[in-house]
């Protein structure tokens, strides 16, 4: 996700960027650098975003049940699974972990760093 995702999924949410940073755990400073472009966008923002949003991988949450309760298109699978080994998608789920048990997100990489070494990640 780049700057203009960043600032397309808070307008969808109509947040200013100072409520956006609080709901990401971050300064306002932080949304307006990456909305600018001025620093890259971590990619535990995305999935944040999409938690936000009411949203997993892009499927409204309520098609995501409706697959897991074995809709038409049968059992959900997750195409970027830990199977496939992605370790994208194993952070953005610590991600959401750490924020369940601190009620924020992690303030920095090097917190974040020690959460997964805690957790034997």
């Amino acid at each position: 996700m780049d700057g203009r995702g960043v600032r397309e999924a808070r307008a969808r949410l109509g947040l200013g960027q100072a409520e956006l940073a609080r709901e990401l755990g971050v300064t306002p400073v932080t949304v307006w650098r990456w909305e600018h472009g001025r620093t890259r966008v971590p990619r535990w923002v995305e999935a944040s975003l999409r938690r936000i949003e009411g949203t997993e991988g892009g499927v409204a949450k309520d098609e995501v049940e409706h697959q897991k309760e074995g809709g038409a298109s049968g059992p959900a699978r997750d195409d970027n699974s830990q199977e496939e080994g992605n370790p994208g998608l194993v952070d953005a789920a610590l991600h959401l972990v750490f924020s369940k048990m601190h009620g924020r997100v992690p303030r920095s990489a090097e917190e974040f760093r020690r959460f997964k070494e805690e957790l034997g990640n």
